[in-house]
């Protein structure tokens, strides 16, 4: 007798991978990877505010409708000001993008 595909699952689980069934349900087992492993433990290591925001990315990445980020009324305004210059055609000349790049080592 042949075995299902979830009692071989269960006897050799792939820890990167996941198996579809024959009726067409996905199963993963819960092994995280060892790239996922080293991110988590790194977000550990960081502020609680930078975890959560973090988190709601992930999360997001993930399928959860949670918005990623509630801009402030701050950041807000300075979005609506960026979004008439680009109507109005005001963008950095090229002195500017350069002198930015220039300050962060892009």
């Amino acid at each position: 007798m042949q075995s299902s595909y979830w009692e071989q699952f269960k006897k050799n689980p792939m820890p990167s991978y996941s198996l579809l069934f024959a009726g067409g349900n996905q199963v993963h087992n819960n092994v995280m990877t060892d790239l996922l492993e080293q991110a988590v433990e790194r977000v550990r290591a960081l502020p609680p505010d930078q975890q959560d925001e973090l988190a709601r990315v992930l999360l997001r990445l993930a399928g959860d409708e949670e918005a990623v980020y509630q801009l402030s009324a701050e950041e807000e305004a300075d979005l609506i000001e960026a979004e008439s210059e680009i109507e109005r055609s005001e963008f950095a000349s090229e002195a500017e993008v350069k002198a930015v790049f220039a300050k962060y080592r892009f």
